[in-house]
Parts: structure tokens; C-alpha cells; sequence
């Protein structure tokens, strides 16, 4: 029960009930005309749009294309920055802590890079390690 209402009050999912609510009672009520509901209902259909997976993916593509992934680093680089993303803390699975699946491929993608300049050095910061 715990984890229905604290997924509930999340706020994308808080805003996705209220929204439903408002189109739901103004169309009940059929005192509000169509247009009136497609201008309430146009963000809801368009944030629904975004959050399906091949649309979000898509749209991030359009913005990570301008960066290809590098297999050489420039002359002039004096380190790598990784971004942290994240660790799952140690629990009755997992006896250590582990980082996150995007963390861990940016870790071995500056790995890579390092294997081909040994003298740059490598930082690690940022995301979320409570708990580790």
C-alpha cells in the first residue's frame, strides 16, 4: 500500500491524476465546450507523448548527435571527467554497493580513452551515492 501511494505522489504521476480529474469532471458536466477541454487536454496528450520510450529516446538522440563518442583523445587533454550517475546500495543481494548501468558504461568508455593516453587523469564525480 506504501508504494502505490508514494508512486502516486510522485509528481508527474500527482500531475497525470489531477489532469485526468479536471478533463474528466469538465466533461461530466458538458457545460464546457470542446475547445476548452482539447486546450486543458493538449499538454496532458503531449507530456504522455514525451514519456513513451522510443519518443524520449528520439528526441534525446536529436540532442546527443552533435557529440559523437570519441576513440581518440586530443593532443591538448589533461583528464577525463566521468559524470557520475548513481550507486544501488549493498543489500541482502548484492554484498557491495554497485553503480549504476549508465555510470558503469561511461566508467568503461574513460577506461578505453585512458588505456590510449595513460598520462591523463581520470575524475569521477557527481550522482547520487547515498546509501553506499
Amino acid at each position: 500500500m506504501y508504494l502505490i501511494v508514494r508512486s502516486l505522489l510522485r509528481p508527474y504521476a500527482l500531475f497525470l491524476l489531477l489532469a485526468l480529474t479536471g478533463i474528466s469532471v469538465a466533461w461530466l458536466r458538458k457545460r464546457e465546450t470542446w475547445r476548452v477541454l482539447l486546450l486543458a487536454g493538449a499538454p496532458l496528450i503531449g507530456l504522455c507523448a514525451i514519456s513513451v520510450r522510443p519518443v524520449a529516446h528520439w528526441l534525446l538522440l536529436t540532442v546527443e548527435r552533435q557529440y559523437p563518442v570519441i576513440t581518440e583523445l586530443p593532443r591538448e587533454t589533461g583528464a577525463i571527467i566521468v559524470l557520475g550517475g548513481g550507486a544501488r546500495p549493498a543489500d541482502a543481494v548484492r554484498r557491495e554497493a554497485e553503480l549504476e548501468y549508465p555510470t558503469m558504461i561511461r566508467c568503461y568508455h574513460a577506461a578505453r580513452l585512458h588505456r590510449t593516453r595513460p598520462s591523463c587523469r581520470v575524475i569521477v564525480c557527481g550522482g547520487n551515492f547515498a546509501g553506499s
